[in-house]
């Protein structure tokens, strides 16, 4: 059943939203202020469970964590998640390693686990999750007894269709839940995550494994810098080319691992970007596309202003899908 079609009570914002996602939905720094971190006027209370670098799967937890609260019900909540990187991902270390004490006291950044200690930022005493992706990624390979870890298994056992395959599943349970507990959902993602649309003559294997895969920035930054300038192409890349790769690359179609997840995805819980180029895309493409940002500053965030004109767009969604006042 789509999710204008569901019955999820009255017409009105829930005094409580839980959101989740990455630094794109956790920025708090003034220039690049989230979305999420505009939202204080329309909410009595914002749960930002977002946290810089994360991937698909600790997005997933955070936001399954909140939801298994007993006073979260489908009269006072919802949930709006921005989905980030497939190819971010997370481990998580407990007090048994024998690196756990050396790894712990050197990183000062990506080293937490929200679900023992409900903060993104703090260190549990026991056991924590490492976040590798983003900026988190090139400050963690600088932990010695990370370095041949971290290289070892994105050098030998990564793999980009399980990769696809992770980041459906954290969705799925995600919108499970929801539908247990009569909530809102609504989905986002930071740019086109359905298309295997990344650049794949990396320089060398390094290249592969730490900057492509571990502090990626997307596919977006590193076709359009080099394709596009005011929508026209300049060289690399032609318009044929995107469109045909938006159409053959899309990964139910590109790894059959992934069909029947992609299948169980309700599509009418999520909102896209999307325009003549574009499939399923999101804030990034948004804010290149429609609001004029420069495709070289596409490997930062967007500013705060494109975050206020993607949380209006929002608004009107929660209107239009929900049938919900959000004056």
């Amino acid at each position: 059943m789509a999710a204008k079609d569901r019955d999820y009570g009255k017409p009105r914002l829930p005094r409580t939203l839980i959101t989740g996602g990455c630094s794109f939905t956790a920025h708090q720094i003034e220039e690049t202020l989230s979305w999420a971190n505009q939202l204080d006027q329309k909410y009595d209370n914002v749960i930002n469970t977002a946290e810089m670098a994360s991937g698909n799967q600790i997005i997933c937890d955070r936001i399954c964590y909140e939801l298994s609260k007993p006073e979260v019900t489908s009269e006072n909540t919802m949930v709006a998640v921005m989905w980030s990187s497939p190819f971010r991902k997370e481990f998580l270390f407990t007090y048994d390693d024998p690196d756990y004490m050396e790894i712990q006291q050197n990183l000062k950044r990506g080293f937490s686990n929200y679900m023992l200690t409900n903060n993104q930022h703090e260190k549990h005493s026991t056991s924590n999750w490492l976040i590798v992706g983003g900026g988190y990624g090139i400050w963690n390979y600088e932990v010695t007894p990370l370095d041949a870890r971290l290289k070892n298994y994105f050098r030998d056992i990564f793999n980009p269709e399980e990769a696809y395959v992770s980041t459906l599943r954290a969705m799925i349970t995600v919108q499970a839940l929801c539908e247990a507990k009569r909530i809102p959902l609504l989905n986002m993602t930071w740019q086109s995550i359905f298309h295997d649309l990344g650049s794949k003559d990396f320089e060398s294997e390094e290249s592969f494994w730490k900057k492509d895969i571990v502090s990626t920035t997307g596919w977006l930054y590193t076709r359009l810098r080099t394709a596009f300038s005011n929508r026209l192409r300049k060289a690399g890349l032609d318009e044929q080319e995107l469109k045909s790769d938006m159409h053959n690359k899309r990964i139910d179609r590109l790894y059959p691992n992934t069909k029947h997840w992609f299948e169980l995805v309700d599509w009418g819980t999520w909102h896209f970007y999307e325009n003549d180029l574009v499939e399923k895309g999101g804030l990034q493409e948004y804010s290149h596309f429609e609001c004029g940002t420069p495709s070289e500053e596409l490997k930062v965030h967007p500013s705060k202003e494109v975050q206020k004109k993607w949380l209006n767009r929002i608004m009107k969604v929660l209107e239009e899908k929900y049938g919900m006042e959000t004056n």
